[in-house]
Parts: C-alpha cells; structure tokens; sequence
C-alpha cells in the first residue's frame, strides 16, 4: 500500500500531466493556418458544394470538354467539366466535390472573404494572415483549410509576380 508520500508524488505527477501536458496536446492539434467553413465556398455567386451538373451549366454554360475518370478507392465515377479558360469542376453522384479555378471570370466567396484569380498576395494574406505567416520564404502557394482537420483545403497558387493564378480545392 502506497504511503502519504507516495500518493502525494503521484499526485503531484499526475497534475503535471493533467495542466501542462494536455493543453500542449490539444493547442498542436489546431492547423497553423487559417481555416474557413467549406459550406461558405461559392463559386462565381452561383453554385456551392453539392450542387449539381445542371446548375453548373446553368450558371457557367456548357463546358468545353467532359471527361470520365473511375476513383479505384473509391469505387466512383469523377466528372469533369472543362472550361476553355482552364477552370475544372469536378463531381461524384451529380454533386460538386472539388474545383480549379483558373481565370478571374469566378469570384469565391469564402464567408466574408472573396479570392480571384488575379488578386494579389497582400490582399489575400490580409484575408488569411495566418495561411501567408505559413508559407515558406519561397513558397508559391498558400493553403486554407475547410473545416475540420487537414485534410481538405484551398491551394492558392501565386506566380512570379506574387499574383494569384490559380485556385485549387484539393482533399487529402
């Protein structure tokens, strides 16, 4: 049976881990960048997560090329919707799953934040000063999370000029 002594050592550990070591814990498990709730992205005003092909045609018109590609993992089938500009909308069950954004002719809305192919890097690290704090020295691209985790975010593609040239919604 432990003695008073060694109850009270094991106590004293047993604090220790409880104040200093958890909340180290949980302040690593938060991203280092900004993150956005994924249901506040829309694209060009007019279409979000989940809609459909039909109301991506309806806002955008029809695509210049359509291609098939089967997902091994997941066992689907990914459409996407080419645009002559570059821009790709990507979609699994008739719904939106991903996109590339390639040209100014779309504006994204990110809750009270807009990004556009086109803006520079000091307006959008005024948006997102913690995503612009994250990037290396040399780096050409920005990362914003969507949600939860670090799995699923907006790559903010810079070019030489330190202008945004292109905007990628990738899921890892």
């Amino acid at each position: 049976m432990p003695t008073n002594k060694a109850t009270a050592m094991m106590l004293k550990k047993l604090f220790f881990i409880v104040v200093i070591f958890i909340p180290c814990v949980v302040q690593a498990q938060s991203p280092p960048f900004d993150t956005i709730d994924r249901d506040a992205v829309e694209i060009g005003g007019a279409i979000t997560y989940g809609d459909s092909v039909n109301d991506l045609t309806s806002a955008f018109g029809d695509p210049e090329n359509i291609r098939d590609y089967y997902l091994e993992m997941d066992k689907k089938t990914e459409v996407q919707y080419i645009y002559a500009d570059g821009s790709e909308f990507r979609f699994i069950d008739d719904n939106l799953h991903s996109f590339k954004i390639a040209s100014s002719n779309y504006v994204l809305s990110l809750g009270e934040a807009e990004l556009q192919v086109g803006d520079s890097m000091t307006s959008v690290a005024s948006s997102f000063p913690n995503s612009h704090s994250y990037m290396d020295n040399d780096a050409t691209a920005m990362i914003i999370g969507l949600g939860a985790g670090d799995h699923d975010f907006l790559l903010v593609v810079f070019d030489a000029e330190d202008t945004v040239s292109e905007i990628r919604q990738r899921i890892f």
